[in-house]
């Protein structure tokens, strides 16, 4: 690689730069992740520590689907970790253990629609707060939750 090339210059000033001590956490829901995020994530996702690691540029984006959709042993998890600070919301396109995608809509932090779609055709449960459904979809089709 050569040493002028534009791509470098971040990578050398990232190389450099001080650590971040991050200070005593605020009180607050999430005030603590926010502060983590701040200081340990860049705007396009990247993490800020040294030295380079993809594992820590995925590991936001997949809390964050984790906080929103869990599927272990058949089971699909909706919401099952959402902050408060985030009351409305909607996602699109997540993918489940199982060959499903699940699309999600929330308001005042309660679920208000979820589509839940089969690529293989296979059964499934599925959660939301105490109320379990056991349902079978064929693939290519779709379940909503209402």
């Amino acid at each position: 690689m050569r040493r002028d090339a534009p791509h470098d210059v971040p990578v050398r000033r990232y190389a450099t730069s001080p650590r971040v001590f991050l200070q005593p956490s605020p009180p607050g829901p999430g005030a603590a992740v926010r502060q983590l995020l701040k200081a340990c994530i860049l705007p396009n996702l990247f993490d800020s520590r040294p030295p380079f690691q993809i594992d820590g540029n995925f590991c936001y984006t997949s809390g964050v689907a984790e906080m929103l959709l869990q599927s272990r042993m058949g089971e699909l998890h909706l919401l099952p970790a959402l902050p408060a600070t985030w009351p409305d919301g909607k996602v699109t396109g997540l993918r489940a253990r199982g060959g499903f995608t699940v699309d999600m809509e929330w308001k005042d932090g309660k679920l208000t629609a979820a589509a839940v779609q089969s690529l293989r055709g296979n059964a499934c449960r599925i959660r939301y707060g105490k109320t379990l459904r056991d349902v079978k979809i064929k693939e290519g089709a779709i379940y909503e939750w209402r």
